[in-house]
């Protein structure tokens, strides 16, 4: 059977409990503080068959140059090794081949997850890094910065051999003012992939992957920390600082004439070439209308969106994390055990993953 659980990581802890009910399945320690945002990763494992599917966790230290491998059917991790700098973002390849590190100085550090062995670290940004992300084929790394710019680095540059130089990067798109919050990269190979960026200055931005050129900006009332996209390609789901999630629908809906319909009609992409759009509250005169997922009281740190697009998660700084039905924007279900028994506390990443059976439990 087909189980979609979600991983948490807060202050202190990481919890595994099942996206469709509720129910909390596992509990993991952490020593001293918790991985900060974007420091926690799924890697994968090959099982019967050539596939790949979720069998460890990778989680960084937030404040010692450490990284906990964990599990699912272990609450200590079994394996700890130290990093050569504390780590400020982390992702792992879909194939589960690579793990690849960002730092508060800008570098990136990949290894090799089979030997354990450093292929490459080198200076990528003036500043931290603050999102890494794999697309779909792992051909590329997609890295984002407080400087920020965004860089596509491609996969065979950074893992040659052959080349003793740091590698030189495919695109850098550095359109956001003030620094990047979060990258995604759409569920394509590279040649069809889009990539969406959120800065504090308040607009996401979608690429093309293949030619780097911007498709559409889309402006904010608030400073963004979060996004991710529909499984369908269609909605954005962006966290704000302000602790709400604004839903942004890239295609709408217009006659033969060309007039824009609200329920029927033919669909067409939101924008064109490098074109504006502003995302309103409700009641506001311009920009989209406003569908927001509102009940966090603190900043977004986290968003994922389940298989079949029906249910969203969003983790905050408020110590919660909440699942939402995406077709009503109703709350379903608040995960509440990353408080403190002073009520205090943060979750600082929530990420989906799918496992064939039962997830045993601590």
């Amino acid at each position: 059977m087909l189980t979609e659980t979600v991983l948490t990581a807060g202050d202190g802890a990481m919890h595994l409990w099942d996206l469709r009910t509720g129910t909390a399945l596992s509990g993991y320690k952490v020593a001293g503080p918790s991985c900060r945002a974007g420091c926690l990763a799924l890697g994968r494992t090959t099982v019967r068959g050539g596939a790949a599917r979720a069998g460890v966790m990778y989680a960084a230290q937030a404040d010692k140059a450490m990284m906990h491998v964990y599990q699912f059917e272990r609450d200590q991790p079994f394996i700890k090794f130290t990093l050569p700098e504390p780590c400020a973002a982390l992702a792992v390849s879909h194939s589960g081949a690579y793990c690849a590190m960002g730092t508060e100085r800008g570098r990136i550090y990949v290894w090799e997850v089979s030997s354990g062995a450093l292929l490459r670290g080198f200076d990528a940004h003036f500043k931290a890094i603050s999102a890494l992300r794999f697309t779909l084929d792992d051909a590329a790394l997609v890295t984002g910065s407080a400087d920020a710019t965004v860089k596509v680095w491609l996969m065979s540059g950074v893992v040659s051999l052959d080349q003793p130089d740091a590698p030189i990067p495919l695109h850098v798109w550095s359109d956001h003012s003030l620094p990047v919050t979060d990258v995604q990269c759409t569920a394509s190979s590279f040649s069809g992939a889009r990539v969406v960026t959120v800065s504090l200055d308040h607009t996401c931005k979608i690429w093309s992957l293949a030619t780097g050129q911007q498709l559409l900006t889309l402006l904010f009332p608030v400073a963004l920390s979060a996004c991710r996209m529909h499984p369908n390609e269609t909605t954005l789901f962006v966290g704000g600082r302000d602790g709400i999630v604004y839903q942004a629908d890239l295609y709408r809906r217009r006659d033969a004439a060309g007039h824009l319909l609200e329920t029927a009609g033919q669909a067409s992409a939101a924008g064109s070439s490098a074109a504006v759009e502003g995302v309103a509250l409700p009641g506001a005169r311009t920009g989209q209308p406003g569908k927001l997922f509102r009940g966090h009281g603190g900043a977004i740190t986290g968003l994922d969106v389940s298989m079949d697009g029906s249910l969203l998660v969003t983790a905050s700084e408020d110590a919660t994390a909440k699942v939402w039905d995406v077709a009503s924007h109703q709350l379903l279900r608040t995960f509440t055990q990353h408080k403190g028994t002073s009520g205090d506390g943060r979750v600082d990443d929530a990420s989906l993953y799918s496992a064939d059976g039962d997830v045993g439990g601590t």
